[in-house]
């Protein structure tokens, strides 16, 4: 192996000197695959569901989509979006309705197949009482059913503005963002349609869980409701390393893709000025034969485990929904990597 040659004169204290020659020779590091399996099972998430529907006589109006009105629409919607957290871990659920005032749907929280069951009975008729509806709201929250330590979510729908009178004015906004705080609840205001002004709806939207202020959704494409609901459903990270019982080594090195239902999330260190992003592609395949175990709650394809297999170049090739990461290094001038088959 080709080194680099120094030379070098050694002298004693008497003036004695001899000269002579160093090769060094740098041997970069090279790591060591081995095969290890890593699974990890996300975590329950209990929710406690709180949602405010508008049903004023305006959301009878045609949505434009499938030839359903507002009100059918959302209905359809908000049945996904409690499917979504149901999926999560366990759920209660307290309806509050307003149109010309606002009420309490239930004596007591109940669980996803009744509110779905009231949900389906509703039908519009009347005004736009925002202060009522959050009135009433702060009510509904405190009556009895509540499940313990879980998070709490609340959503705002609205197809318009409030009736004159009755918006949220500064000081009925304090009330409910100092509620929101008090209950750790993370409100979200969904506006229904091109005819809600988000001026309207933003006293609404606030994060009592963080107390931080946010803003309302306004949707005015009502075929995506259902996407843009989806999206606010947030589950416990799921955390884990590949490193166990290994390092990359002094030159340092990163994860290049990970494949996870089959989806490949490739990660490039310069993307974003060099902060670092990651492109998905793919679509899930039909060459995984063995699915992965899943948690004893039905759960949806995110929730599977997940399983990360080191192997090294040479190795076969994973089924789809198996993580498998090789270390390598092309060269020693090159930084050490890590890529996925």
């Amino acid at each position: 192996m080709a080194g680099e040659t120094f030379t070098y004169k050694a002298t004693d204290a008497l003036g004695n000197s001899v000269t002579s020659s160093i090769v060094i020779r740098i041997v970069d590091d090279v790591p060591k695959a081995v095969d290890a399996a890593r699974s990890i099972t996300p975590g329950q998430v209990d929710t406690n569901l709180l949602l405010v529907i508008d049903i004023s006589g305006s959301m009878a109006d045609k949505s434009g989509v499938r030839g359903l009105s507002r009100l059918e629409l959302a209905k359809e919607a908000i049945g996904a979006l409690l499917d979504k957290y149901d999926d999560m871990g366990d759920v209660k659920v307290k309806i509050v309705t307003f149109a010309t005032g606002a009420s309490d749907r239930s004596e007591v929280w109940v669980t996803v197949d009744q509110a779905k069951a009231l949900i389906k009975d509703l039908s519009p008729g009347g005004s736009t009482y925002y202060d009522s509806a959050v009135n009433v709201a702060q009510d509904a929250y405190k009556t009895a059913g509540k499940l313990e330590g879980a998070q709490s979510v609340s959503y705002f729908f609205s197809d318009g503005a409030p009736t004159s009178g009755h918006a949220l004015t500064d000081t009925r906004t304090a009330g409910w963002e100092n509620f929101l705080d008090q209950n750790g609840i993370k409100s979200y205001a969904i506006g229904l349609g091109s005819g809600v002004n988000a001026g309207n709806l933003n006293p609404a939207a606030y994060d009592g869980s963080t107390h931080t202020d946010t803003n309302s959704v306004v949707v005015t494409d009502l075929a995506q409701l259902g996407n843009v609901l989806s999206g606010t459903v947030q589950g416990a990270p799921i955390t884990g390393s590949l490193m166990s019982g290994g390092d990359f080594g002094a030159d340092g090195g990163f994860i290049k893709a990970l494949l996870i239902d089959g989806t490949t999330y490739t990660f490039d260190p310069k993307g974003l000025s060099n902060q670092g992003s990651y492109a998905a592609s793919g679509a899930p395949t039909a060459a995984c034969s063995t699915p992965l175990p899943t948690a004893s709650r039905s759960r949806p394809a995110w929730a599977a485990r997940w399983w990360w297999t080191w192997t090294t170049a040479s190795s076969p090739t994973r089924h789809p929904r198996t993580v498998a990461a090789t270390r390598s290094k092309p060269s020693s001038s090159s930084p050490a990597t890590t890529t996925a088959t």
